[in-house]
């Protein structure tokens, strides 16, 4: 379930269904950003908080905040799929900004 500003603006657009795996949450900060401002993700391989066992190499944390953005994946999948949702996010900003935001999936 996506909860927060985020889901509110995404859907408010109709572009909630655009954003494929849709996370299983979101969290906004303060502020906004531009992502095409932003430097390379910063990646940290760890284990995601909640994952299942059985799809925990797909879980990912993408964190977006005015510093950067950093993901934190489980492993090659989730790292992946974390890319995947930040370039789907990239494409449908484009020269807008984003809320602040923190996204988790544990996989499918």
């Amino acid at each position: 379930m996506v909860v927060g500003l985020l889901a509110c603006f995404l859907a408010a657009c109709g572009t909630l269904d655009k954003l494929l795996p849709v996370p299983v949450s979101a969290e906004c900060g303060d502020g906004t950003v531009d992502l095409g401002l932003l430097p390379p993700p910063t990646l940290k391989r760890g284990t995601v908080p909640g994952a299942p066992k059985e799809t925990a190499d797909q879980a990912y944390v993408l964190e977006i905040t005015p510093k950067g953005v950093t993901i934190v994946a489980s492993g090659a999948d989730g790292e992946r799929y974390a890319h995947v949702t930040l370039e789907q996010l990239r494409a449908l900003y484009m020269g807008a900004r984003i809320a602040v935001v923190r996204t988790d999936d544990e996989g499918v």
